[in-house]
């Protein structure tokens, strides 16, 4: 069984507000992939300064960190991620959501260089 693990920039640590877009998508992926058996995580940026790892109800496990950069679109990737995406173990998948924004080419630069296999998966 490989690990997957799933980036969308933004992604609500506050239970169950999977209601909107991209977020609800990602939820929706999560969701079934745990279903199915798979081990799942999804990687986010929140704050500028908090860092949060969280089992969800649905079974997937949420890991948000901090990124100092806030008030724009921006290729900036929080440092702790991308130590986090150098030490995946082999196997793993990246599945990157989103489109047209930055921070989802840099994630695919930085999967590129560490040899991590990543799939694009648009909304």
């Amino acid at each position: 069984m490989i690990d997957i693990y799933l980036y969308v920039r933004h992604f609500s640590t506050q239970g169950d507000r999977h209601h909107d877009g991209i977020v609800k998508a990602v939820h929706g992926l999560a969701s079934g992939l745990v279903a199915a058996g798979a081990i799942v995580t999804v990687l986010s940026e929140g704050s500028a300064t908090d860092h949060t790892s969280l089992k969800t109800a649905a079974g997937y496990t949420l890991k948000c960190f901090a990124n100092p950069i806030q008030s724009r679109p921006s290729f900036q990737i929080s440092p702790r991620l991308k130590a986090y995406i150098r030490c995946l173990p082999s196997g793993s998948l990246v599945i990157l959501n989103g489109i047209f924004h930055p921070s989802i080419y840099a994630m695919s630069r930085l999967c590129h260089q560490a040899n991590v296999p990543y799939h694009y998966c648009p909304p």
